[in-house]
């Protein structure tokens, strides 16, 4: 199980910042601003406006908003016809376009801490990495694509192949410069007892993060498997 995880976990990775979605216009400043040329904030004024940013009212709203974008692709049926001539494909993705996030159920929020991504891959990889030969620069770029792959990972786990496929077609993605800090991260938001929507944040440089929402398959299983490692910490949040 470990060396195959550990597999799917280097391809993952190298598919991580395939972006399927459109940009669309500037947020307003709660929720930070989209990349498009004009929007990007000026680095002078950073520091006085992270004193005022909200990363967890950011969070919470562009989570949603993820949600919702990536629900109005998977309803578009131009799009899925577009991307997949896999009947099978299709109509896995058509059971999904009606799952909403349930705001009755906890949220599940793993933030990626400095050197957690290097022990967790330690311990699916079955062998002693040496991330001491790997350059800084070269952590920081897998530790901020690892948060990508979480929902593939737990649907090539628990879904199978067609699900993982389905995933890979049915997904939103956009970039943000945000006013304020926002650690690598992943928030699990479950819409029934067997499925979720997984939005991941990770940082792609000078103050930019991309946002990706993936459907997942859920459940106690889910958490076993990322618990498993002994590294991360999942917390539970309310709405």
């Amino acid at each position: 199980m470990k060396k195959v995880l550990a597999a799917f976990l280097a391809i993952a990775m190298s598919c991580a910042f395939i972006a399927c979605g459109n940009n669309a216009n500037a947020g307003d400043g709660t929720s930070g601003n989209l990349v498009d040329g004009t929007s990007v904030m000026a680095k002078d004024d950073a520091s006085a406006s992270n004193a005022h940013f909200d990363s967890e009212e950011f969070l919470k709203n562009t989570s949603l908003e993820m949600a919702e974008s990536l629900k109005e692709v998977v309803t578009c049926e131009e799009y899925i016809r577009a991307m997949s001539t896999s009947e099978d494909l299709v109509n896995t993705i058509k059971e999904w376009q009606g799952l909403s996030v349930d705001k009755s159920k906890a949220v599940y929020v793993i933030v990626f801490g400095e050197g957690e991504v290097e022990k967790y891959m330690d311990s699916v990889a079955g062998q002693e990495i040496d991330f001491s030969n790997m350059p800084d620069s070269v952590k920081a770029y897998s530790g901020s694509k690892f948060p990508g792959t979480i929902a593939s990972m737990m649907n090539s786990q628990m879904g199978g192949v067609l699900v993982l496929a389905a995933s890979s077609v049915a997904n939103y993605s956009r970039t943000y410069v945000p006013t304020g800090t926002i650690d690598n991260q992943a928030w699990i938001m479950p819409c029934n007892d067997d499925m979720a929507i997984c939005v991941s944040y990770s940082n792609t440089g000078d103050g930019a993060i991309t946002a990706s929402a993936n459907y997942m398959v859920f459940g106690e299983e889910m958490l076993d498997i990322l618990l498993g490692g002994g590294v991360f910490t999942i917390e539970e949040m309310n709405w």
